[in-house]
């Protein structure tokens, strides 16, 4: 008689990423609600951008909002499996420190240069 098992220490399986490792349940909810902040902030700003746009699209700007768009279905997709998808959550993390970061340096300015 076969028996189906599925967990990885029954079939002998231990290639599964992050097979032994227990997280406290607020971590889990931690992550869930920074994939949360980030689907729907990008949702909010980008995707009627995408079903209302017009033709005059310049190249580089429809290629951003088609892979914010996308990073934005992944983040939900992370409300499921927020340990899989931690490296969407650090990248997401990292690109709104990154726009921080430049809107408080700005652009640098002359003092000498008359205007």
């Amino acid at each position: 008689m076969t028996t189906l098992a599925t967990h990885p220490e029954h079939t002998g399986r231990h290639d599964l990423p992050l097979s032994g490792l227990d997280l406290p349940l607020y971590r889990l909810y931690l992550m869930r609600a920074g994939y949360l902040l980030m689907g729907v902030g990008i949702a909010v700003v980008k995707w009627p951008q995408i079903v209302s746009h017009g033709d005059d699209w310049p190249l580089f700007e429809g290629v951003v909002a088609c892979i914010l768009t996308a990073m934005s279905l992944l983040a939900f997709l992370g409300l499921r499996y927020p340990v899989r998808l931690l490296p969407l959550l650090l990248f997401g993390a990292m690109l709104a420190s990154n726009q921080m970061l430049s809107k408080a340096i700005g652009k640098p300015t002359n003092a000498t240069e008359p205007e």
